[in-house]
């Protein structure tokens, strides 16, 4: 008889002790299965006749050495027989199914820590590049390392150096700031057609990053692109929060910054609709924002955009007692840099170490150990332009969707309680097939919550790569007619759609934006200094030679 489920409230150490008592029985038999396992590879590798090799290896093993040599194959073969044995113990059946991902996630964080590649003297490519070398190798890899010590708290850089200049190179669609306050700058972008659909645009971003993952590199813009297809934009810029707004809760950031931005829209454009666009967490804020305006029908949601986005726990933490009270103490108490401020950098390194093959090590071995620099890349460089974020509006936004926006509960904000389901808006929701933050199954179940006519899309990409899609050749995405109870259900009636997705939402959109008018310049505003785009609040951070403000306003042209 199998023991009873604990209750949800186990700490990580909990978990560690559950997996140590599996080693009495199961974990036993796995440590043997290793040691057998362990021996066959030996034998295979050092019996290996010449010309017969493994497949090739996927990264960090793409190394020929690690295929056609005996000693790095073992050395890898041994690796990999210990990586399973980690991943059988975070499957034990003595841990609850709602323990079991964070098992795995501490099985594969330390396999992909202890991979060899991520050590010189075990990296056969680094070891080589020394001796072509001459040690050259290692010592641009020192300084690289001297380097992301000093800068980057020691986090191995992932391009380059100033590679990009905000204004420039990013953030680089030409627009005005139309308002600031102490929370956040907004945004209005110059058009580019004479005429424009008369309902506005309003993008909402993470609050975790800057505002320009809808506005990377010229040519990789969703702004640049919906400005081109006719359409008004207006985007949030959230600031990077100083002591005096480091108290600020969900509640105050929605009422005092939020709420006043849309005013900002609804007046400049003279309009009482408006489409909401949220990616992740800034889908919750957008969602939100669609059913306070048809609570208090100041205006209404012509239609919602939600990239990304989570509006309930991944399964299996579908039940608001399996949330991890404990864990989620100790997560801010980590990520806090003191009793008010959840520390950007630490944030963002607790989002790569769920990628950390990719995000930490792969940058490691190639700075560090072979002394070269990744190439630059636009959505790197946003990712890793953090903000610091109030402890308060970290913690009810994770006990929204714990408690608040699944099941019963609700997100009570100025005395009204705000629920996807009371949503009626037209929605438009994309996922990306390998995120790693919000799963797409996720982001299906939350669509599912909204009650207008629903389009989802899912595309081949990760978390914020769903974001940057612009047309080009060979561009796919998958679509369905139809919305099941489950995700899996969607993806059997799925089928591929030629094209980017930037393409089919603008024609949704065209659908639910109303006629057309004369385009909107944005104008100057009194007292406001720094107002060009991408206004004060983005530069935060940046080294004065890497800023470069955008041009005045250019004549209008075709959208082409």
């Amino acid at each position: 008889m199998p023991p009873p489920e604990p209750e949800g409230g186990q700490s990580p150490a909990d978990v560690l002790a559950d997996a140590a008592l599996a080693l009495g029985g199961r974990g036993a038999r796995a440590a043997r299965d290793a040691v057998a396992r362990g021996r066959d590879a030996l034998a295979s590798v050092l019996a290996l006749p010449p010309g017969i090799r493994p497949a090739p290896g996927a990264p960090p093993f793409n190394d020929r050495a690690w295929t056609e040599q005996a000693p790095w194959a073992l050395l890898r073969r041994l690796h990999a027989e210990g990586e399973r044995t980690l991943r059988s113990l975070s499957d034990s059946p003595r841990l609850p199914a709602h323990r079991r991902p964070l098992a795995r996630f501490l099985a594969q964080a330390v396999a992909d820590a202890t991979a060899p590649t991520n050590f010189l003297l075990t990296n056969p490519a680094a070891l080589r590049d020394a001796w072509h070398t001459r040690g050259a190798s290692l010592a641009r890899g020192a300084r690289h390392f001297a380097q992301d010590v000093r800068t980057r708290q020691g986090r191995p850089a992932r391009m380059p150096p100033g590679s990009f200049r905000i204004g420039a190179d990013l953030a680089a669609t030409p627009g005005r700031v139309v308002h600031r306050n102490e929370l956040l700058e907004l945004l209005q972008y110059s058009p580019r057609t004479p005429r424009v659909h008369e309902v506005p645009l309003l993008l909402v971003p993470p609050w975790v990053n800057k505002y320009y993952i809808y506005d990377l590199a010229p040519g990789r813009s969703l702004v640049e692109w919906a400005v081109r297809q006719g359409f008004t934009v207006f985007c949030i810029s959230a600031r990077d929060h100083s002591s005096s707004t480091l108290d600020v809760d969900l509640e105050q950031f929605f009422t005092d910054g939020v709420l006043p931005a849309l005013d900002v829209v609804l007046r400049t454009c003279a309009v009482r609709r408006v489409g909401l666009v949220g990616a992740c967490s800034g889908g919750l804020f957008a969602t939100a924002l669609a059913d306070w305006l048809a609570q208090t029908g100041t205006a209404e949601a012509a239609s919602l955009t939600l990239l990304a986005t989570a509006l309930t726990l991944p399964e299996p933490f579908d039940r608001p007692h399996a949330f991890w009270e404990g864990e989620m103490r100790l997560l801010v108490e980590l990520l806090s840099r003191d009793r008010r401020c959840i520390d950007g950098r630490k944030l963002a390194l607790a989002f790569d170490l769920v990628r950390s093959e990719a995000q930490l090590w792969e940058p490691l071995t190639t700075g560090w150990l072979r002394g070269e620099r990744p190439r630059a890349f636009d959505l790197t460089a946003w990712n890793d332009d953090n903000l610091d974020v109030p402890r308060k509006l970290f913690l009810d936004y994770f006990k929204v969707l714990a408690h608040g926006f699944d099941g019963s509960g609700r997100l009570r904000i100025a005395g009204r309680d705000l629920h996807p389901g009371h949503v009626t808006a037209d929605t438009f929701a994309l996922a990306a097939q390998i995120d790693h933050i919000v799963p797409w199954e996720t982001a299906y179940r939350s669509t599912l919550l909204l009650r207008g006519d629903r389009t989802f899309r899912l595309v081949p990409s990760g978390h914020m790569g769903t974001v940057v899609s612009p047309p080009r050749p060979r561009t796919r995405h998958l679509a369905s007619a139809h919305m099941p109870a489950t995700a899996a259900q969607w993806r059997e009636t799925a089928v591929p759609v030629e094209g980017s997705w930037w393409q089919g939402w603008t024609d949704w959109l065209a659908e639910r934006s109303g006629g057309q008018v004369p385009s909107r310049t944005p104008r100057q505003r009194p007292g406001l200094a720094h107002d060009r785009a991408p206004g004060l609040y983005a530069l935060h951070g940046w080294p004065d030679q890497l800023v470069q403000p955008t041009d005045d306003e250019t004549p209008h042209s075709d959208s082409g």
